[in-house]
């Protein structure tokens, strides 16, 4: 082989490989806050919120659900943030998205269930998007959840909603399966949570969380 033809090879590969890279989806974005899920059995993570907003988007539900199962417990430091660190931190990257639908009182019941053990930790503590509730751990179990609004408006028991959830959840697992049964699964997706973080980071470059969604009674 000529060495010109050994050079136009390389060229070749080197505007093919430069293809690839200009193409490459964007699977970072960067964040002005640390994205932590330490204590996540307990207390609201950034971390949590960012993968309950991830799968609530993809599905384009009202609220997303995420157990503390779900994460491990990590810090990723604020500035550029990847895909891969954050599914990194998912336990179960490849469970598939699933819908629930949900009446409101189905909803203040699974919030419930969250915080039944607080201030222990609970591997079914619930990271939530679309919604904020406070609660009172004073209280007795199961009357502990003192307010739930969703999208700005307070709950209604009697109105069904939409609930992205991963499958393992949606079948009831760590106890749900006391607050909603199949029937409820109204959509089964072939998207895992991996791909969904992935497909949010795409869509918001810059992230900005901090934890406002679960609140002690004052």
């Amino acid at each position: 082989m000529n060495t010109r033809l050994r050079l136009l090879m390389r060229i070749a590969v080197l505007v093919a490989a430069l293809s690839v890279v200009a193409y490459a989806p964007a699977l970072a974005a960067v964040s002005s806050t640390d994205l932590s899920s330490k204590d996540v059995g307990s207390s609201e993570t950034e971390l949590g919120d960012l993968v309950a907003d991830a799968i609530r988007a993809h599905v384009k539900a009202e609220i997303g659900f995420v157990t503390a199962s779900e994460l491990k417990e990590v810090t990723i430091p604020k500035g550029v943030v990847s895909a891969q660190d954050i599914q990194n931190a998912i336990t179960f990257g490849g469970d598939m998205i699933s819908v629930l639908s949900l009446r409101g009182e189905q909803i203040r019941r699974a919030l419930e269930r969250s915080v039944m053990i607080y201030p222990q930790k609970n591997l079914g503590f619930l990271q939530v998007s679309g919604l904020e509730f406070t609660f009172d751990p004073k209280q007795p179990k199961g009357s502990r959840v003192q307010s739930v609004s969703i999208g700005g408006k307070p709950l209604k028991d009697l109105q069904v909603y939409t609930v992205a959830v991963t499958n393992s959840l949606a079948k009831g697992a760590l106890g749900y399966f006391r607050v909603w049964q199949d029937s409820a699964i109204t959509k089964v997706t072939k998207t895992t949570v991996s791909k969904a973080v992935e497909d949010y980071l795409q869509a918001n470059s810059k992230l900005d969380y901090k934890k406002n969604r679960i609140n002690l009674t004052k």
